[in-house]
């Protein structure tokens, strides 16, 4: 496990911000990731970021569509 990585949700909850310290997740045990907010009812969006948008999630050949 990489303990140096650091992961951030960012969505319209956040104003999609992909460096926002108040949404990074915090490492668990064999290399999960976790986080906990309280959130009003409603529908999400976000995606998964290492601090920025040229580190976002993406499907496995690298393409994030």
């Amino acid at each position: 496990m990489v303990s140096n990585v650091h992961l951030f949700l960012a969505g319209n909850f956040n104003n999609w911000n992909p460096a926002d310290t108040a949404w990074e997740l915090h490492p668990g045990g064999s290399g999960s990731y976790t986080i906990a907010k309280d959130l009003p009812k409603g529908i999400y969006q976000y995606k998964v970021t290492k601090g920025s948008w040229q580190k976002v999630e993406c499907k496995p050949m690298g393409r994030y569509r």
